[in-house]
């Protein structure tokens, strides 16, 4: 799902009830900031599971936590166990400008001149709002626990068909 300095995140299936999970992987071997890896880790952790005892629909499942080892038995990775979506909000929004473009070039030639002057916006009042709907709550819910999500971007709000909406997540 995606790789950063930190380590990296893999989209997996659960094998106890095959369930679509995020395995988040903190780099400890072979990295400068090694302490600081691992304090991001904690507080991650931590922060995660003051959220999964509010238990609110719209922010990140806590799933699990553990480490890995190499062959002589010294932890080389943290790793972070939350719920997954299906996309990410910065995916939705890439694949609606392209249908947006798409359908607009394909139309008659009169109409493309008229479009030009129109501002090309993927997404309707009415479908912003709908996910500001269920986002606001769940930063609601964060600053009454006085949690600050400092890296709020379309990569870290995530669709879930099982939810029925999109939920946010990364709180490293």
């Amino acid at each position: 799902l995606g790789e950063g300095a930190f380590g990296s995140v893999d989209k997996c299936v659960d094998i106890r009830d095959r369930t679509i999970v995020a395995v988040k992987k903190i780099k400890i071997i072979g990295v400068k900031d090694k302490l600081g890896n691992i304090s991001s880790f904690l507080v991650e952790a931590e922060i995660l599971k003051r959220i999964l005892k509010r238990s609110h629909p719209y922010l990140a499942k806590f799933l699990g936590v553990f480490y890995v080892k190499d062959n002589a038995g010294i932890v080389e990775s943290l790793v972070l166990v939350t719920e997954a979506g299906d996309f990410s909000l910065k995916e939705l929004i890439k694949f609606r400008l392209r249908e947006l473009i798409k359908s607009r070039l394909q139309g008659k030639d009169e109409e493309r001149e008229n479009s030009k002057n129109l501002n090309l916006a993927a997404y309707t009042p009415e479908e912003v709002l709908l996910l500001l709907k269920q986002i606001a709550p769940a930063y609601q819910t964060l600053r009454d626990i006085n949690i600050y999500h400092s890296d709020t971007k379309p990569e870290n709000i995530i669709f879930s068909r099982e939810k029925g909406g999109f939920i946010l997540i990364d709180f490293g």
